[in-house]
């Protein structure tokens, strides 16, 4: 991913770097390149100047090579497409009206915001969202898996996942209707089960004729959903022309295919590669 760290304009306010991967995971101790000009930090913790006591992955300090002084919170400008298509989901708006998603709280000596001990990106449900519009329409089969968790379900949209622009495919909760699962696509939506604060979920949604829902890997049965398909992917809000119902909780994994992977007998095997690693059930 792509992050923003925010001193509130001291030094260092609203430079940007790009993380890689150790060993498979973002971490403190990633290394950063692409990084605004000035930057000397070589490693996430050194970029947010963490501090020097290691409660953190790896149990490293690190010092400040940027001259921050305190320790910068950070936000996610990008989250970078894994299959080699290039389909980043982005947010530029930086700086007081910030529409990115959180990763690093800003407090001394304390590690990325995590969910079950895993990183996690934060979204507040007011206005945090990540946007790509580089995917083609894409028409019904497809298969969306999502690992999120929600500090909110109380008022209507606080849990809208995923979303497909034009053509929509929601994955959500909407307590309008008793607080439930909402699958959506086009005009047409249904409810199933109920989502409970601060737990976090495996979600796999399937859209076919007829749709469906597991939850953990669990059916919740087949729906009768609409047809469309989506144009573009918005992760973390509804992305209608007034962006209005925002995910309030985290989102740590996204995995779209054109296809329904259920259908193709993959979906089980996804899902417990998925868990095997989230640790999210048994």
């Amino acid at each position: 991913m792509r992050v923003r760290r925010d001193t509130a304009g001291g030094t260092g306010d609203d430079d940007e770097a790009d993380i890689a991967f150790d060993s498979g995971v973002i971490s403190l101790d990633s290394a950063i390149s692409n990084a605004s000009a000035g930057v000397n930090a070589t490693t996430l913790g050194e970029f947010l100047n963490v501090g020097t006591v290691p409660p953190y992955n790896g149990g490293l300090a690190f010092s400040d090579p940027d001259s921050l002084v305190n320790t910068a919170s950070c936000y996610v400008v990008s989250w970078k497409d894994q299959s080699g298509n290039g389909n980043d989901a982005d947010q530029p708006t930086a700086g007081g009206s910030s529409l990115q998603p959180q990763i690093h709280s800003g407090t001394a000596n304390t590690d990325l915001i995590t969910e079950n001990g895993k990183p996690a990106l934060d979204f507040d449900g007011s206005n945090d969202y990540l946007a790509t519009a580089q995917l083609t329409t894409v028409s019904q089969p497809t298969t969306k898996f999502a690992v999120s968790s929600f500090d909110d379900v109380s008022t209507l949209g606080k849990g809208y996942i995923t979303d497909g622009h034009t053509l929509r495919q929601v994955i959500g909760e909407t307590p309008d209707i008793t607080s439930k699962w909402r699958l959506y696509a086009g005009s047409q939506q249904d409810y199933v089960n109920a989502p409970s604060i601060n737990v976090q979920y495996l979600l796999t949604a399937i859209f076919d004729s007829p749709s469906e829902l597991f939850v953990n890997g669990s059916s919740e049965g087949t729906r009768s959903v609409g047809t469309d398909g989506f144009d573009g992917v918005t992760v973390g809000a509804i992305a209608g022309v007034s962006k209005s119902v925002y995910h309030d909780g985290v989102i740590q994994e996204l995995l779209i295919w054109t296809s329904d992977q259920d259908a193709a007998g993959n979906r089980t095997a996804i899902e417990n590669d998925i868990n095997g690693y989230f640790s999210i059930y048994t």
